[in-house]
């Protein structure tokens, strides 16, 4: 491996290192800002829905 490929593969290594670190600072703060601590709310089915057997 010469020396242009090494620094190649630091530089990809360092990449997915600050992609990861990223995506794990991201995800929290996207999480937050949703609302995700709110109660989901079930409804019954809707009135149009039917159900057709077929023997």
């Amino acid at each position: 491996m010469n020396k242009r490929q090494e620094k190649v593969l630091i530089a990809t290594l360092c990449g997915l290192v600050l992609t990861a670190a990223g995506g794990l600072a991201v995800q929290p703060a996207t999480a937050t800002a949703s609302g995700i601590g709110h109660l989901a709310q079930v409804s019954g089915p809707a009135q149009s829905d039917q159900v057709t057997l077929r023997k």
